[in-house]
């Protein structure tokens, strides 16, 4: 923060119009910094087994299976989301 915050003008010029707010604002960073950087030791320690696996929350294969998905795709509309369906489309895949 030290570093950081100084060198942005939206900070300098926050600083120059309400050094009150400034200051309260520096210091609420301040301890949202420490306390991310306590979380993230937290997290780093963490220990993961085979009874108890990393879970990254992610939607895999196995997932899209089970809602009917035939595919995993980018597309915001089509045949994985029922919404965006074409009727038309050919039920033979």
């Amino acid at each position: 923060m030290d570093d950081f915050v100084p060198t942005e003008n939206r900070y300098n010029m926050l600083k120059k119009a309400h050094p009150q707010a400034a200051e309260m604002l520096w210091d609420k960073a301040q301890r949202h910094v420490c306390t991310r950087w306590q979380i993230l030791k937290q997290q780093a320690e963490m220990v993961y087994t085979e009874t108890c696996p990393f879970e990254p929350g992610v939607v895999d294969q196995e997932a899209f299976a089970a809602t009917g998905a035939r595919d995993v795709t980018m597309e915001s509309s089509g045949a994985n989301l029922p919404a965006g369906r074409d009727l038309e489309e050919d039920e033979d895949d």
